[in-house]
């Protein structure tokens, strides 16, 4: 698939945030990209195809079935934590955040593999849960995603799923976490910046598509059931 002259992507979160800056750039590099979104409204008049994002494992099990194409890549942005911080939070909201980092990516899988489609699967860890500095919620979520990535990833590669993790470190761009910390505490902002990025700046959307690029150009499965940092420094962990 990599020697494609048109290689094909589905970006599932591509609504807003990393997502939505990713499927940019895949398509301004030529890319077919389709995207499966919690806001796909914004793009009933777009020429981009935009597809509901599913809410449980039935719906995933349906977009699937409609939505198999030659996927040179797969790209599993979908996340976040809801702006929930409290160290208990109700057991609803936890399996809501949970479903959206984690959930929703086990049964993607899930149902890929029961249709024998090979393709390129990369989903997205976080730094922040790593480092414990995260809310207690969206840690839980993406230590069970990147343990799904370690511990599946080995199981179906040779089924021609290849599975791997980016855990990315601090991002910034248009309606991402941080472009909100910038706009409602450019203090906080500015600490974060100088204290905790070695390199004094953050990742960009285009940073995170090269690799992207990289992999679709290479042999990925080198990468099956990896979790890969990228996180210019900022991680604390030896």
């Amino acid at each position: 698939m990599k020697n494609k002259a048109k290689k094909s992507v589905l970006v599932v979160g591509g609504g807003s945030g990393l997502g939505k800056q990713l499927a940019i750039a895949f398509t301004d590099n030529g890319w077919n990209v389709t995207m499966v979104s919690r806001s796909h409204e914004q793009f009933t008049n777009s020429s981009l195809p935009c597809y509901p994002m599913p809410r449980n494992e039935e719906e995933v099990s349906k977009a699937v079935n409609h939505l198999t194409d030659d996927w040179t890549l797969v790209v599993l942005v979908s996340g976040g934590g809801f702006g929930k911080n409290k160290l208990f939070e109700e057991l609803e909201t936890l399996n809501d955040i949970s479903w959206i980092n984690f959930g929703l990516h086990y049964c993607f899988m899930k149902e890929f593999y029961k249709a024998k489609i090979k393709t390129t699967v990369v989903m997205f860890g976080s730094i922040a849960a790593r480092e414990n500095i995260a809310s207690p919620s969206y840690t839980l979520a993406k230590k069970q995603l990147e343990t799904f990535i370690r511990l599946f990833g080995r199981k179906i590669v040779e089924s021609g799923i290849v599975i791997l993790g980016i855990s990315l470190g601090a991002t910034f761009c248009d309606g991402n976490a941080m472009d909100r910390l910038k706009r409602n505490n450019e203090d906080a902002f500015d600490e974060f910046l100088t204290k905790r990025l070695p390199r004094k700046k953050f990742l960009s959307s285009s940073d995170i598509y090269n690799f992207l690029e990289y992999l679709a150009n290479s042999d990925a499965s080198a990468w099956a059931g990896s979790v890969l940092s990228m996180d210019g420094g900022e991680s604390t962990h030896l």
